[in-house]
């Protein structure tokens, strides 16, 4: 594999939806943020992982490319896995203690220009594959091809 592209494989983990809870502190107006319980553990499950792996640091402008094996055939959101995957493999704060070097990501998920995800078949347990490539100064990423339909 060339040293500017990566593959993980991950755990099923939580949607949007269930990865972040939103609530309103006692005598306060405006609703906060934070990430609940089934978010936490999948991200202990990813840094352990890069922990284990330790996959190198990619750097620029990075394509992702996400596969989804749910774990039975519910209907699923696809735009909801996207967010907690790559929120998991930036680095945060208060891993520089839990998971040194463990990060894919420098400090933000904003180096992805490009991400595309798709479902795939259903896997026992659920897993999701995620391939990371930097894109190269210059380089032309071809446009997504369905079925002779090309967006741009």
């Amino acid at each position: 594999m060339p040293e500017d592209m990566l593959t993980l494989t991950l755990p099923w983990g939580p949607s949007t939806n269930t990865f972040l809870r939103h609530f309103v502190l006692p005598g306060r107006r405006q609703a906060s943020t934070c990430i609940s319980e089934a978010g936490r553990e999948f991200y202990r499950a990813v840094g352990v992982l890069l922990l284990q792996q330790r996959p190198p640091k990619l750097s620029g402008n990075l394509a992702v490319q996400i596969d989804l094996y749910p774990p039975n055939r519910r209907s699923i959101d696809v735009d909801n896995r996207a967010k907690p995957i790559l929120d998991s493999l930036k680095r945060r704060p208060k891993d520089k203690q839990q998971y040194p070097g463990a990060w894919l990501f420098a400090e933000d998920d904003s180096q992805v220009k490009i991400i595309r995800t798709d479902i795939r078949d259903v896997f026992p347990g659920g897993k999701s594959i995620v391939t990371v490539a930097t894109i190269l100064p210059g380089q032309v990423v071809e446009p997504m091809r369905i079925s002779g339909v090309v967006w741009d």
